[in-house]
């Protein structure tokens, strides 16, 4: 795969340098004179950027790798480099640091100790081996594990000064169909709880991101990190405080703001913790967030406000900050993003997240989809609000519900088959005893239910362990070769026990029952795991879902049982039902988890199975099996 951002490249000659593989990613490392990155950088800064590579992921944004021995003074000019104005000669922590820039920064900011995490372990061999000469050896020299930020942090035991979250890809400013749904567990609010509770006192926590009028993913930025602060409590400080030439914008928001945005919300502020503990500052193209282990006081404001001047960057928040001082230098008609972060800090929170066009709500682990901020049911409006563009309907994930009506359509055609070529056949396995409208439909929808629930639980228990395994792959890996081998066994055991059928299908109903007491202990269980070593994951992964699998593997061969004594010709028949709708659940599953979360696609799994239940009792009639007629 030639990565896109290759291909913008291509006409300032780029060098394919190397091509990396793993199960997950490819990583396509060039050079080309337009390698160019510092985001956000300050316009005050004249001086020529050093030689930079860099590197795509799966195709997506490019991201640059600095020459340690060019100048690295431009990293002091970034709006990240911030915290180290307030927090000055410190441990600092940096999440996912990819290319090493803000790894750089820490270290051009005589920062004591500077370690980190990178999720994509394709990045960090690349970084410690090919791209290892030209960063200076910078991954070597440092300690950047493998694995997700906040499972780092657990088995790190130590806190920082400063935790650090660069520009990655989903905090970038281009977006695809597939980014709106992908899992981003490093950027939800108990993920930014656990950074927050590895800060020292008074230590900050930063994240920047790329304007992208419509504001959404800056909005939903701030909204995670606030719900987070409210996990935690700050350090003793002080009271919160009360109380060049300009580049003109144009305004992303017409269309956009709900009918109130700028006034306070009813009553009294919702977190006025969090707004007291929060520093935002923004430059022509980068906004930055600080959340502070402790309150804001009157030296941090004097800091960011002498900072802002230097660099030529716009306060957005601080407390007691007053409109007047926003949007100063880079400027929109109005001060959007003052306004904007106040209302949610302060104003009427819920209102806010209910009337704007977009879902900036915060980021969760049940549902961890940062990328996706679109309405479903404001499908027309956001099409209409940005000119009739259909572009942003893909990033919005907006492609599903024809997916899944393809997915209908082709199961329907699969189903409905043997009724449309095979009716004489049909009729002479009924027979003449009477009409069978009644058992098909109960086949069909045991048969269907069985195959939406194990494919929702399946689903939904994959999706919890990916931050506990630290990738996709490895969680797939585990999850499945778990519920396979359990759930084949399930399947043995519920013949070679010779299990009767009265008793078999109430066995189903240990299967919800299963899953509901999964759903609750599942979180415990995997806040535990989370920081042990790679093996002992993978071992307590497969001895805690083992049971849950073998329970799930007797439903479907019941079915096939009773199908088999009393019509065995509607055995291929089950088979297609059971396997289309597996198909149909997988794109339902994601349609449920992105509008309400993978706790309910787990519940749905419960209720599923309960349905199937109801479904196979009048296949199952008091009369003895040898005298029961026919389906």
């Amino acid at each position: 795969m030639i990565a896109a951002a290759l291909l913008i490249l291509a006409v300032f000659n780029p060098n394919l340098l190397e091509i990396r593989m793993s199960p997950y990613r490819e990583m396509d490392i060039v050079e080309s004179p337009a390698v160019r990155a510092a985001p956000g950088i300050s316009l005050t800064y004249q001086s020529p950027l050093p030689t930079q590579m860099g590197f795509t992921i799966n195709g997506g944004g490019l991201s640059t790798v600095t020459d340690r021995n060019g100048d690295l003074s431009f990293l002091r000019h970034l709006p990240s480099s911030l915290p180290y104005r307030l927090r000055r000669g410190g441990d600092v922590f940096v999440v996912d640091p990819g290319g090493g820039m803000e790894v750089l920064s820490a270290l051009e900011n005589c920062e004591r100790d500077v370690s980190g995490s990178e999720t994509r372990g394709i990045v960090l061999s690349a970084m410690e081996g090919s791209l290892s000469s030209f960063s200076g050896g910078l991954y070597n020299e440092l300690k950047i594990r493998h694995g997700y930020g906040r499972n780092v942090l657990k088995g790190s035991g130590r806190s920082f000064d400063i935790i650090q979250l660069p520009l990655t890809d989903t905090l970038g400013s281009s977006s695809s169909g597939i980014m709106g749904m992908q899992e981003e567990y490093n950027l939800t609010v108990e993920a930014f709880s656990d950074y927050i509770k590895h800060l020292k006192k008074d230590g900050f926590l930063t994240a920047s991101i790329y304007l992208l009028p419509p504001p959404r993913q800056e909005l939903k930025l701030l909204t995670t990190i606030t719900e987070a602060l409210k996990t935690s409590s700050p350090s003793p400080q002080s009271p919160p405080i009360k109380g060049g030439e300009a580049t003109l914008i144009p305004s992303p928001l017409a269309g956009f703001m709900p009918g109130r945005v700028e006034g306070q919300g009813e009553g009294e502020s919702l977190h006025p913790k969090a707004a007291d503990r929060i520093i935002a500052i923004r430059s022509w193209g980068v906004l930055t967030i600080l959340a502070k282990n402790g309150v804001v006081n009157a030296s941090d404001i004097d800091t960011v406000k002498e900072f802002c001047r230097e660099e030529r960057f716009d306060l957005v928040w601080y407390p007691g900050m007053k409109e007047d001082e926003a949007n100063i230098y880079n400027r929109f008609p109005e001060p959007l993003y003052h306004r904007l972060f106040r209302t949610i800090l302060e104003g009427d929170k819920e209102r806010f997240y209910r009337d704007y066009i977009f879902d900036v709500s915060p980021a969760t682990d049940d549902r961890p989809f940062f990328g996706q901020t679109f309405k479903m049911t404001r499908m027309k409006e956001t099409y209409e609000g940005v000119g009739r563009k259909w572009g942003i309907l893909i990033e919005g994930g907006y492609l599903l519900p024809w997916i899944l009506i393809q997915s209908i359509a082709a199961s329907i055609a699969l189903i409905m088959a043997p009724f449309v070529l095979s009716k004489r056949a049909l009729r002479q396995a009924q027979g003449e005893r009477g009409a069978w409208g009644k058992p098909l439909l109960a086949i069909t929808t045991y048969f269907s239910a069985i195959g939406i629930g194990f494919m929702f639980l399946e689903i939904s228990i994959m999706q919890r362990m990916i931050p506990v395994l630290g990738e996709p792959v490895y969680a797939i890996s585990a999850v499945l070769f778990t519920l396979l081998l359990s759930t084949g066994i399930g399947s043995y055991l519920s013949g070679r026990l010779r299990i009767t059928e009265r008793y078999s299908i109430h066995i189903l109903l240990m299967v919800p029952v299963l899953a509901i007491i999964y759903l609750f202990i599942m979180g415990a269980a995997t806040e535990k795991i989370a920081g042990m070593a790679i093996i002992m994951r993978f071992a307590l992964t497969f001895l805690l879902f083992f049971p849950l699998g073998i329970v799930m593997g007797i439903p479907f061969p019941t079915g096939m049982s009773i199908l088999g004594r009393n019509q065995p010709e509607l055995i291929p028949w089950a088979w297609c039902i059971n396997g289309s709708f597996s198909v149909i659940s997988s794109v339902l599953a994601m349609m449920a988890a992105l509008a309400w979360g993978f706790s309910t696609v787990h519940v749905l799994a419960a209720g599923c199975y309960i349905i199937a239940w109801l479904a196979v009792i009048p296949l199952t009639s008091s009369q003895p099996s040898a005298q029961r007629q026919p389906l």
